[in-house]
């Protein structure tokens, strides 16, 4: 954007002739979208260095673990219909060596793709597929990326029976390569397991009732608690596991197969809880200042990268928040399995924090007024 900008600035000053700006203007939206291909391209590579060695992802990586620990989440998409969750679970089970080949070798080709116009479009849109793919299983949605790779085609349609020049082609391959070293580039690797470490956050109504808050209700800080970062390395309990049940580790990942993660040792968590304490009181009060008459607040059109699911909170969007009166933060350890699209589950360890009280709607409203 700002070298279009720039090059637009010089054309209107006679510095650059129509064909030069033209020439200039391919050359940046190219090395653009080189630089976004980037993150594909090093995740790629990112995957290939796991340390199970090159191949470990693609033969090993149960992606299919992904549709259980988002089902426990409360994020899945498909989670009202547990026939379709356990025949995408099954699917992916299947064929994952399949599926993970064809994920990594389309991510490290757009290296090749990006030399003209028909192949950027045929690559944008198989990126796109597997984003909307990614969503329907696990709620993780990349609509940034989904939207820019729509805008990416749209330029290319302009170009299109067109090829790039030699320049163009290497303008392209140069900024996917090493885009990385000027601009902040996603390396998305992992292997993921059926293990979760799960931080949520409940809330307390007036008669005592507990909902668990989903993580839309938490606005931006949503993939904050989705990927359990408001609290680091809790104690008593699993190490070395970290969003959706996802690890870097392949030792990790194997004894999370076993069931037989290491637990990190039981310390008072007091502290870690306290440091949260003003952060939920702030959050109510906003929601409490933005209530709608019947004490709702629309908190899923917030544009969420991961999106808890509705269908599974609906005893928590029907609660008139003006009945909050505390919160309290769950952390639990737990192996998690799949029959007939519901979630078994063993528990290993769970530790609450004391209620965090918080003031009454009118409290807030009238100290505002």
């Amino acid at each position: 954007m700002t070298g279009a900008t720039i090059l637009h600035i010089l054309a209107r000053k006679g510095k650059l002739s129509n064909s030069n700006s033209n020439s200039a203007f391919t050359l940046v939206l190219i090395a653009a979208i080189g630089i976004h291909f980037g993150n594909y391209f090093h995740s790629a590579l990112a995957k290939i260095l796991l340390d199970g060695g090159p191949l470990s992802w693609v033969t090993t990586n149960n992606t299919h673990y992904l549709i259980a620990t988002s089902l426990e989440h409360g994020l899945l998409p498909i989670a009202p219909w547990p026939s379709l969750v356990q025949l995408g679970h099954d699917l992916f089970e299947q064929n994952k060596v399949l599926l993970n080949s064809i994920t990594l070798i389309g991510q490290l080709a757009c290296i090749y793709f990006i030399s003209s116009p028909r192949k950027v479009i045929l690559t944008t849109l198989f990126y796109d597929l597997t984003h909307i793919c990614i969503y329907l299983v696990s709620g993780i949605f990349f609509w940034k990326w989904i939207i820019l790779n729509l805008l990416i085609v749209a330029a290319m349609q302009k170009t299109k029976g067109k090829k790039f020049t030699t320049e163009q082609k290497m303008t392209g391959v140069l900024a996917t390569l090493f885009g990385i070293l000027f601009f902040f580039t996603a390396q998305l690797a992992w292997y993921d397991t059926k293990s979760l470490r799960h931080i949520y956050i409940e809330a307390i109504d007036d008669q005592g009732v507990v909902y668990q808050a989903p993580t839309n209700y938490f606005l931006n800080t949503s993939i904050t608690l989705t990927q359990g970062r408001i609290i680091k390395k809790p104690s008593g309990h699993f190490t070395g596991i970290d969003s959706l049940g996802s690890t870097s580790k392949i030792n990790v990942k194997n004894l999370a197969e076993n069931r037989s993660l290491n637990i990190t040792p039981k310390q008072a968590m007091e502290h870690a809880f306290g440091r949260l304490k003003p952060f939920i009181i702030k959050h109510h009060n906003y929601i409490m200042m933005n209530l709608d008459n019947d004490g709702s607040f629309n908190y899923d059109h917030f544009p969420h990268h991961v999106w808890s699911n509705p269908s599974i909170h609906k005893e928590f969007k029907a609660l008139d928040k003006r009945r909050i009166e505390a919160y309290q933060i769950v952390i639990e350890s737990k192996y998690l399995s799949l029959d007939n699209g519901k979630i078994n589950k063993r528990q290993i360890s769970t530790t609450k924090s004391q209620p965090i009280k918080v003031q009454s709607y009118s409290q807030i409203t009238s100290r505002n007024t």
